[in-house]
């Protein structure tokens, strides 16, 4: 069966000789592995479009439900220099295929992630002032698509003390010091909890208003990669941000 469909560019590595194996998130069918036979050769009819963080066009032969797929042909629908006008934005884009990659299983369709990678990735290529809003936009609508919701109300929490505040993780909510004695938590300081709570509360397109100093990306990065990885029972790294030293 042809499957004609939009896509996002995972990753890419290479497939024998001249081919290329392509990880994408497609509209139609989720995360899917192609081979895309001589798109390494000199003269191929693939050109730039196989290169992450790309939206493109593809039409690939589906074998089956999962596994390895023929791809056909794909095609750019928007240029993407601007993904990668600054290591800044870049680090951020490919934060966001990662996390899309490494969160998701093969073949499982999600038009509502799609349209989060894809709207995440179109606004970054604009080259926002604050791009790591934006990736922290699409970690907060990840974790709510993926049925495990964050919620930041601060009812329990003491924002003058940064020792007294603790996140749940298998609540996905803020708790007092003292609850936190028999849960699964970790502490959060009160200047992360105002940024997430804001981005929770506002659209991907107001998230670029929002600064965030270096040492609140840090501590945004452990705290999600810690709790995805309780939800996943799986240890989850953003290594694309070893491009950057904060």
């Amino acid at each position: 069966m042809i499957i004609s469909t939009e896509a996002i560019v995972l990753s890419t590595i290479k497939y024998g000789d001249t081919s290329k194996i392509v990880s994408l998130y497609t509209r139609a069918d989720g995360k899917i592995s192609v081979i895309a036979k001589s798109a390494r050769a000199a003269k191929n009819k693939y050109g730039a479009s196989l290169e992450p963080m790309s939206l493109i066009k593809v039409n690939y032969y589906k074998k089956s439900a999962t596994g390895l797929h023929l791809l056909s042909d794909a095609e750019l629908i928007s240029q993407s220099k601007g993904l990668l006008s600054s290591l800044d934005i870049m680090s951020c884009g490919l934060a966001i295929v990662e996390a899309s990659k490494i969160t998701q299983d093969e073949g499982e369709q999600n038009v509502e992630l799609f349209e989060l990678i894809t709207s995440s990735l179109l606004l970054l290529n604009t080259e926002p002032k604050n791009p790591f809003s934006i990736f922290l936009f699409f970690l907060i609508g990840l974790c709510h698509i993926m049925g495990f919701e964050l919620d930041f109300g601060v009812a329990e929490t003491r924002a003058s003390n940064y020792s007294k505040n603790f996140f749940s993780l298998a609540d996905g909510c803020i708790i007092s010091y003292e609850r936190s004695i028999h849960h699964n938590s970790i502490k959060i300081s009160a200047t992360l909890i105002k940024v997430l709570a804001e981005l929770s509360s506002i659209t991907l397109t107001e998230s670029t208003s929002v600064n965030i100093n270096d040492n609140q990306r840090k501590e945004a990065i452990n705290f999600f990669e810690k709790y995805i990885s309780y939800h996943l029972e799986n240890s989850i790294n953003f290594r694309s941000y070893e491009l950057v030293d904060y």
